[in-house]
């Protein structure tokens, strides 16, 4: 769960085998759903993501993500493994307010709550209702 003291705007961002220049240079990974959910001022949000990993090789993997319990996102067609070793070990996320100067420097400083974070291999939560935005790669 989070509350944050300003409105924020959710999105995923993956990193897969084709994140990268022709040249192999790494970029910053694939930004999945951004602006999809946003975040109250004030108000706690419960948000859960299920990621299912593509077989090996095939674009078939997929995310999805609810807030208080309603989708409000989903992906699939995603690549993000090329072998079957490699799997899930964990979970990292960031937040990322501004740009990459001091001119996106906020005047007043901005706090945000995390609470409650569990990683699992159960079943995704039941859809209530339809998703409100959805892409494919």
């Amino acid at each position: 769960m989070m509350m944050a003291s300003v409105l924020l705007v959710g999105g995923c961002t993956t990193a897969s085998p084709t994140d990268a220049t022709p040249t192999g240079t790494a970029v910053h990974g694939t930004s999945l759903g951004r602006g999809c959910w946003r975040f109250e001022p004030g108000r706690w949000s419960t948000i859960r993501q299920h990621l299912r990993l593509n077989s090996p090789g095939t674009s078939d993997g997929e995310v999805t993500v609810w807030q208080d319990g309603r989708p409000v996102f989903t992906a699939h067609g995603l690549l993000f493994r090329t072998t079957p070793t490699l799997g899930i070990e964990g979970l990292f996320f960031s937040t990322f307010f501004g740009g990459g100067d001091a001119s996106w420097a906020s005047p007043v400083d901005q706090y945000v709550d995390f609470a409650g974070f569990a990683v699992s291999d159960a079943a995704p939560v039941a859809d209530r209702g339809g998703v409100t935005c959805s892409s494919a790669s």
